[in-house]
């Protein structure tokens, strides 16, 4: 009875480090890509931030729309904040230089102190502007 529990210790054990190894190699392998996305920052122009809060949504402290300018593409983001977070807009200043990058459905923009704004990336129609199920029309 003894050698059959350590029998079962064993081939536990042995599976252990092969499932250990196995997610080792395969997070090192799939980190190099995400790194290189992550520092792979593009120099804009911000154009302009617009507050645009949602009434209907009481859990935000505030909304802006972020339009960053890089040669003839046009980005919006959209960035939301609650009463729980700090408000890093007030770093940027239109007209600035700023460095971003475009992951996934997300704009990412640095701030003058290397802090990163995380904001929803939006689609522009004509005068309006969709992000998710938000629409703004005529922001000036």
């Amino acid at each position: 009875m003894k050698s059959l529990y350590l029998r079962l210790a064993g081939i536990f054990l042995l599976g252990l480090v092969v499932l250990l190894a196995s997610a080792a190699f395969g997070q090192k392998e799939s980190s190099g890509s995400s790194t290189n996305n992550k520092t792979n920052f593009q120099k804009g122009q911000l154009l302009k931030i617009d507050y645009v809060p949602d009434l209907g949504k009481t859990s935000e402290k505030a909304a802006y729309l972020f339009t960053i300018q890089d040669g003839a593409s046009q980005y919006v983001g959209h960035y939301t904040l609650n009463y729980f977070q700090h408000d890093r807009s007030k770093a940027m200043t239109k007209g600035e230089a700023v460095e971003y990058r475009i992951d996934g459905k997300h704009l990412i923009v640095k701030t003058p102190n290397d802090e990163e704004i995380k904001m929803r990336l939006c689609d522009q129609k004509a005068n309006c502007v969709k992000c998710g199920s938000a629409v703004f029309c005529g922001v000036e």
